[in-house]
């Protein structure tokens, strides 16, 4: 949320003012490490669009991209039906539905990567540059896709084809201005809030890990913090852990937060559903032998190079900013992977009645996990418009005071009733995600 309306209120200074700023017109910082999106949003209210309703468009929008796109590239490998349902158990999946939601341009980024992927299979070369050009200026870590790409073309051709050279200069002419402004504006070529954050994340999770007692060795090696979490957030918040039906099992003593526990059901899903995949999935993907073969493929090796991708996406988090950030959206990447392993593993079973028992049980954990987070939503809608909405509500409509004690006074005199309501109703509606 607070991400969303950072980048609202850039947008709407530079579609009624046209400057780039949060606060003061002079500003030197940019907090806004999307500015893609920004310049969409700004575009849309420039024309009147009401931009929350515009971002959740534009979300949705891009989950369907990503649906359609990863349909495009299974079907030659998979067959129809297969990739069909592979690319369901992504875009389904409800951490994808909530990034659609939540206004930010993680689905853009994603949608824009998956394109790239299909064009690049076609090898339209100048659109490919184009694409990738404006997946970096969604987020700047886009730039680990066309690394990804530029390896296989390397190891594919013993050399860089001339299509690929045209679509890198073309994505560096696209995303190159705006670094040359970031560094002009700021004297740094990333956005200032991004050095903040790889700062305040790596005090915060060495924080986190010391809270968590028996895992505060973990915070003295970031990029090992960043590892161990993110199986256990997948664990947790997209394969049942959080999300399927009591009894629920406390973890918090485990991982520092009273509010985190594990269902009873979890355990029977992961040993005897996920593990089992993510198994048959490995023996697949994990023989070397076949990837020769596999980048020689026109139809597989845009797979390869989504792999790749993921790989340098998260090598970068680990070196720069080690944490799965704001619900994991910094490495929704991720999500997409996960199921997709999970998809491949499902379709490598021996056994038809096998893969039909198993089909079913990730059916249950994939239902849980979309239920879990359309409450996850309802909760946000409800904290902004209970607590931060009222409370700006309060703040605007305050008469003027010559002190602070004064203001200080008056907020103490709130009504408690009111409070105990929100706390409520919070409770009520979600375990708090830290």
């Amino acid at each position: 949320m607070d991400d969303t309306y950072i980048h609202f209120v850039y947008a709407q200074n530079l579609s009624e003012q046209g400057k780039l700023f949060f606060s003061l017109p002079d500003e030197k910082g940019v907090g806004s490490t999307s500015i893609l999106w920004v310049l969409l949003l700004a575009g849309g209210h420039k024309l009147g669009l009401p931009m929350h309703g515009l971002a959740k468009f534009l979300g949705v929008l891009s989950l369907a991209t990503v649906g359609v796109g990863l349909y495009e590239l299974l079907n030659p490998i998979w067959r129809r039906l297969p990739a069909f349902a592979g690319a369901m158990l992504v875009v389904l999946s409800g951490n994808m539905i909530w990034f659609a939601l939540s206004g930010m341009e993680t689905m853009l980024f994603l949608g824009l990567g998956v394109l790239a992927l299909l064009i690049y299979q076609k090898e339209l070369w100048g659109w490919l540059g184009v694409v990738l050009g404006l997946l970096i200026l969604t987020r700047p870590e886009g730039l680990a896709l066309v690394i990804a790409i530029a390896c296989i073309e390397l190891w594919r051709n013993k050399g860089v084809q001339r299509g690929f050279v045209v679509s890198s200069l073309i994505s560096l002419i696209i995303c190159g201005l705006w670094f040359g402004y970031l560094l002009w504006r700021t004297g740094y070529i990333l956005p200032t809030s991004a050095i903040g954050k790889q700062l305040t994340f790596s005090v915060g999770m060495r924080v986190v890990a010391e809270m968590a007692g028996s895992l505060a060795v973990l915070g003295r090696f970031p990029a090992l913090v960043y590892v161990f979490l993110w199986p256990v957030y997948l664990l947790e918040f997209a394969l049942g852990g959080i999300a399927l039906p009591p009894p629920h099992i406390a973890v918090g003593n485990v991982v520092g937060n009273a509010n985190y526990t594990v269902s009873a059901w979890a355990f029977v899903g992961w040993i005897g559903i996920v593990l089992p995949l993510l198994i048959a999935a490995g023996k697949r993907v994990g023989d070397f032998r076949r990837w020769p073969r596999w980048i020689s493929s026109r139809a597989r090796r845009p797979m390869v190079i989504m792999l790749v991708w993921a790989i340098l996406h998260n090598l970068s988090y680990m070196v720069f900013m080690p944490t799965p950030g704001t619900a994991s959206r910094y490495g929704a990447i991720n999500h997409m992977i996960l199921w997709l392993t999970l998809g491949i593993g499902l379709i490598n079973l021996p056994y038809r009645r096998l893969r039909l028992w198993m089909a079913g049980g990730l059916i249950i954990i994939a239902t849980s996990n979309l239920l879990y987070w359309n409450g996850v939503y309802d909760a946000n809608l409800d904290h902004m418009q209970n607590v931060r909405i009222a409370a700006a509500n309060f703040i605007h409509c305050i008469p003027p005071f010559s002190s602070y004690d004064r203001l200080a006074d008056q907020v103490v005199r709130i009504s408690a009733t009111r409070a105990e309501y929100i706390m409520t109703q919070r409770q009520k509606k979600l375990r708090v995600i830290a």
